[in-house]
């Protein structure tokens, strides 16, 4: 590392990795996003209210958190006469850990508010993203978080734990927010 004179990183807590791996060069932050929050590609879904996930179904994406505070807002939720029943949840994305979280879906009683829509294509993801209010990201470690990009490309906010660089790509609140790693409350 150290036979670098400059290393360009997108994120400040970058910067601290390299120092910590014991690289004594400089290095310079480039923002991940642009100044300006971006307008929403497609309106908001009407009805219920769509949370989602992007990404890959693996233990490091953590997401039997989601599905767990998935749970508890459902039941919070206000059925509001007139209005739809119940809060959904789309996972956007395959891997090993499917079986598994259907599996805890059932079992926490949210299956049938769960879709498990599989792995889309590249050219899916704007509508996909368009389906949803908001994503959530319960992930126990990230790097460059590219699906919390798309999403945000698409002009919908990231809920997310603060892990890696999300804390400080959702610095402004247009863009949602990120809560400590463990908080599902």
């Amino acid at each position: 590392l150290n036979d670098f004179d400059l290393i360009l990183v997108q994120a400040k807590c970058f910067v601290e990795d390299l120092s910590r791996l014991g690289y004594r060069g400089r290095s310079c932050v480039v923002p991940y996003l642009p100044p300006r929050v971006v307008r929403p590609l497609v309106p908001y879904p009407r009805g219920q209210l769509t949370l989602g996930f992007l990404g890959r179904l693996e233990p490091q994406k953590n997401l039997p958190a989601l599905l767990r505070i998935f749970q508890a807002l459902c039941q919070r939720f206000v059925r509001i006469p007139g209005q739809p029943r119940w809060p959904r949840l789309l996972l956007f994305g395959a891997g090993s850990q499917s079986a598994c979280l259907r599996s805890l879906a059932e079992q926490l009683g949210v299956a049938g508010q769960v879709e498990f829509a599989g792995a889309i294509s590249r050219e899916a993801v704007p509508a996909a993203i368009g389906r949803c209010h908001l994503c959530c990201f319960t992930s126990s470690t990230e790097g460059q978080a590219l699906a919390c990009f798309e999403i945000l490309a698409c002009g919908r906010p990231v809920v997310a734990f603060a892990v890696g660089a999300l804390a400080e790509i959702l610095d402004h609140p247009d863009m949602g927010t990120a809560v400590p790693f463990g908080n599902e409350g």
